[in-house]
């Protein structure tokens, strides 16, 4: 029916196992929901792309179709997260910074000041408090453990657990983004 049609798969990614049941005791997964388009969508969308998400309440990944590079990187100013505020080391890359310049005048306030966004933006490349980087790796873990024919149930609770943690984060940085 497909070829019929006049139609192909959308390129995606993730594990494209849409399906997953029980079956007779037996764990099985398969591939039965695609994204399909035909050459007029490809050639309106080249750079159509399809994303498996995880099986959250159905035993079915929906599918995100993308239609254009969403991963363009910006440039913005600094703004304080309020999820570092959870972070032991945010206390002492903020102590030792503010340290840095010691004098009582106001142009070393606003010194101090800008060596702690400094530190912090420095901090933050390397520490890993970035709860979409941290979303897409949770899955990524569950999708690999899932799709493994002998699934280990507490590994997966459990990183099910640190992606809902890691879900709240989003949370805290959507809200505190739109200025609630």
């Amino acid at each position: 029916m497909i070829s019929e049609c006049g139609l192909r798969a959308v390129p995606s990614s993730w594990n494209k196992f849409s399906w997953a049941g029980e079956r007779n005791k037996i764990r099985v997964q398969c591939c039965l929901d695609r994204a399909l388009g035909n050459t007029d969508l490809f050639q309106l969308l080249p750079r159509v792309h399809g994303e498996y998400l995880e099986r959250i309440g159905s035993d079915h990944r929906p599918i995100l179709l993308r239609f254009a590079n969403d991963n363009l990187s910006r440039m913005g100013r600094f703004m304080f997260d309020k999820r570092w505020v959870k972070k032991p080391e945010v206390k002492e890359v903020i102590k030792t910074s503010w340290n840095n310049g010691d004098n009582g005048n106001s142009e070393a306030l606003l010194g101090r000041i800008s060596s702690v966004r400094r530190a912090l933006s420095k901090w933050k490349r390397g520490a890993e408090c970035n709860s979409k980087t941290r979303i897409r790796k949770l899955k990524e873990k569950i999708d690999v453990e899932d799709s493994k024919l002998c699934v280990n149930m507490t590994f997966l609770r459990e990183t099910k657990k640190d992606l809902a943690q890691a879900y709240r984060d989003e949370e805290i940085y959507w809200r505190q983004r739109s200025k609630e």
